[in-house]
This record gives C-alpha cells, sequence and structure tokens, in this order.
C-alpha cells in the first residue's frame, strides 16, 4: 500500500487509526490549503 503498510497490517490497525494515516499520506503528496475560519458574524449576520 501507498501508506507502506502491508494488507495484513492494515487490515489489523483500529479503523480511526488507519484513516489518520491515509491522511497524513494525503497531505504530505497532495498539499494543503488552510480552510478561512469564519467569525459569528460572519455566520450569522445581525440582520435588523
Amino acid at each position: 500500500m501507498k501508506i507502506g503498510l502491508t494488507y495484513d497490517q492494515a487490515l489489523d490497525l483500529p479503523f480511526g487509526e488507519l484513516l489518520d494515516l491515509i491522511a497524513i499520506e494525503q497531505i504530505k503528496h497532495e498539499g494543503m490549503v488552510r480552510r478561512r475560519v469564519l467569525s459569528d458574524e460572519e455566520i450569522i449576520p445581525d440582520v435588523r
């Protein structure tokens, strides 16, 4: 597998851990763009 595990090792890992390893691999090779964090006012504007 691309993340450096055999299929047997991947099947023995808890699912959450496997997803973490896959996410790390994707970030390393596909890059990452930080999302803009919205403020409360941007999410729910003060409408009068």
